[in-house]
């Protein structure tokens, strides 16, 4: 059964036709990638080298051609212009903010997390039109749609602890600091 689904998720979980042994080579690097996202390009060659048993060059070209078909990339994450969304400065912040939180919740949340968190918002979908919890839960493997959304409320969770915690949690309370303070210095000179 374990083959036959498989097989099914080779033939049509992408435009592109590919073999059987291919997918499946691409999948076992996909998780080599995910547990080494820190890792160079020479230690993951080095690593799916030691996996699967093939040459350097050939696990190089397998992890090109995993990052070609399965990573995705919109094409508007490296651009912003003034037309688009007005002022420079604020167009590079918001693009720096989002680029920021999307390495975070790669280092933070679990392969899985990351791709319910990014399926439900619509992150890398076509149309950044995200999937609702029954759809989720069909395509992840969750216990159905509340199932789903206990994970995704997990993984919230999990991310907001990090990211309130470290040095970010730290300019948070001292922004507040701040204007808590200019608010008191306003009202004492007003």
């Amino acid at each position: 059964m374990e083959a036959a689904l498989s097989d099914y998720a080779a033939q049509y979980s992408s435009s592109l036709s590919i073999p059987v042994s291919r997918y499946n080579q691409l999948r076992r690097v996909a998780y080599l990638c995910a547990e080494g996202c820190d890792a160079s390009d020479a230690e993951l060659v080095k690593v799916v080298c030691g996996e699967l048993n093939v040459s350097a060059k050939v696990a190089g070209a397998l992890i090109e051609e995993y990052r070609t078909l399965f990573c995705v990339r919109q094409l508007g994450d490296d651009v912003f212009s003034v037309n688009c969304g007005g002022d420079p400065a604020v167009a590079y912040d918001r693009l720096m903010r989002r680029t920021l939180l999307m390495q975070r919740m790669e280092e933070v949340l679990t392969p899985r997390e990351l791709n319910l968190v990014r399926s439900y918002l619509g992150i890398g979908q076509p149309d950044e039109v995200g999937m609702t919890f029954q759809e989720l839960a069909i395509r992840l493997n969750y216990n159905g749609p509340s199932g789903a959304e206990k994970a995704y409320k997990a993984a919230l969770r999990k991310l907001k602890k990090d990211l309130y915690g470290g040095a970010y949690g730290r300019w948070l309370s001292a922004q507040k600091a701040i204007r808590t303070a200019k608010a008191e210095a306003e009202q004492a000179a007003g």
